[in-house]
């Protein structure tokens, strides 16, 4: 099972004015768990949550059509792949630039769609009830104009 976790979601600026803000403000603690690892594969203390799922939703929009690999890149850094998954032989691999370990497992996109669904739900709740900002259209897949 894939778990897409964020804890102690805050943010970095002081008001969220417009999308941009509402992007790359929300910073949370965020892991990838996959059971039954003992520890996450990767995590991060100060990851864009909100700028993440609107990548991810974005490319599972597409993939069905297009099964061209996925990668996190974020404005915010100057690295690149900081997550990313990637078509194999038999289903898709998980893997991150600073990862704590190598998962050997492919998983079917069905796994991962559902990991995201429910991590993006969880997002869109509480980026609404500690902020009272609506994300739903940052998240929803399709693409759109900052």
């Amino acid at each position: 099972m894939i778990n897409l976790r964020f804890e102690r979601l805050s943010l970095d600026g002081d008001t969220l004015e417009d999308d941009w803000d509402l992007l790359l403000q929300p910073m949370a603690d965020f892991s990838i768990e996959i059971a039954p690892a003992p520890f996450p594969l990767y995590r991060d203390e100060a990851f864009c949550v909100v700028e993440f799922a609107m990548q991810i939703t974005q490319w599972l929009e597409r993939v069905h059509r297009d099964p061209i690999d996925f990668s996190y890149n974020s404005i915010e850094s100057d690295e690149t792949d900081l997550v990313a998954i990637r078509k194999e032989a038999g289903g898709w691999r998980i893997a991150a630039l600073h990862q704590d370990y190598v998962e050997e497992r492919v998983f079917a996109i069905e796994e991962i769609e559902s990991a995201v669904r429910v991590f993006v739900a969880r997002l869109k709740l509480e980026v609404r009830e500690r902020f009272h900002r609506d994300i739903s259209h940052l998240v929803s897949g399709k693409r759109i104009e900052l």
